[in-house]
């Protein structure tokens, strides 16, 4: 099917690393950054905690201690992958082509054996993050469009000022000194 000269069109192949890439941003959108600083902290805490007990020579402890740190620093978002990269292997959707095609009018997906023709207000929120969207039906309920599925980087920008336009709640998520803050 040719796209109208005022449609978007994403096509995109449904793998883990998009579902991962859309969790990521789902996780940094939906936690308050004050909780996501909290988790970093405690980390840290931990770590420190565990070398104070293994400077203690209570080496039992310190090791348990600075695991559960090391878990809130650097596994959590490594583990969290991993089960994500895992359960996707049992999704019927895997690997899948799928299709966007946004109109000021309307939004059509099409995937195997499914398709659907959407209003604007079926999605309570969308969220623009820098490396694709993030489309809301309920609050923890997201459809991920990446970046790259885009033609360009022109029907990108049209889509989130479409989406501005349309969508019950519109937010851009943006990189400031590798973190993401929304604007």
């Amino acid at each position: 099917m040719m796209p109208n000269d005022d449609e978007i069109v994403v096509r995109f192949r449904w793998t883990a690393e998009e579902l991962v890439e859309g969790t990521k941003w789902h996780f940094r959108h939906g936690t308050r950054r004050f909780f996501r600083a909290a988790l970093y902290a405690l980390g840290l805490i931990f770590c420190l905690a565990g070398s104070f007990f293994l400077y203690q020579d209570e080496l039992f402890l310190g090791t348990m201690v600075f695991t559960v740190g090391l878990y809130f620093l650097l596994a959590r978002d490594v583990l969290k992958s991993w089960f994500i990269r895992r359960r996707f292997r049992t999704r019927p959707d895997q690997n899948a082509d799928i299709e966007w095609r946004m109109s000021a009018e309307r939004i059509r997906i099409a995937a195997p054996h499914r398709a659907a023709d959407i209003e604007w207000p079926a999605f309570n929120k969308i969220v623009q993050t820098p490396t694709g969207f993030l489309f809301y039906s309920l609050p923890q309920l997201f459809h991920w469009l990446p970046r790259h599925g885009f033609a360009n980087d022109h029907d990108f920008a049209r889509l989130s000022q479409l989406a501005e336009e349309r969508a019950a709640q519109f937010l851009k998520i943006a990189w400031c000194h590798k973190l993401p803050i929304e604007l």
